[in-house]
């Protein structure tokens, strides 16, 4: 067996699931659907899902979030915007930050012990 030696995870992409939503936790589906046992799955494999706007925009269609970012830490997507499509896409751009790295103040500081 390989071992990956990463600890990062970051997945994102179309899921076209319009029948779950993040921001309110339901799922407007049945208990035994794929869209239910996927929205399941997630918070079980300790992921953050990170999209909470509309990704989808087509005129007579109700617009839906089917593009998500999951991230197994919460606070390493930052500054989320939901740009015009490209060409003829009926989906957004999303563009964010990704934190990789945070450096640490190693600055040595004096203290006085009385």
């Amino acid at each position: 067996m390989t071992r990956c030696s990463h600890d990062r995870i970051l997945i994102m992409g179309d899921f076209n699931y319009r029948e779950v939503d993040y921001k309110s936790h339901i799922v407007e589906a049945d208990t035994d659907s794929d869209a239910n046992q996927f929205y399941i799955m997630t918070p079980d494999l300790f992921l953050f899902q990170h999209v909470t706007e509309e990704t989808r925009k087509k005129e007579g269609i109700a617009a839906s979030v089917l593009d998500y970012i999951f991230r197994d830490e919460e606070q390493v997507v930052e500054d989320l915007k939901y740009e015009a499509p490209l060409g003829k896409s009926d989906h957004v751009c999303l563009t964010w930050k990704y934190i990789v790295k945070v450096e640490e103040n190693t600055a040595e500081r004096r203290v006085l012990n009385y």
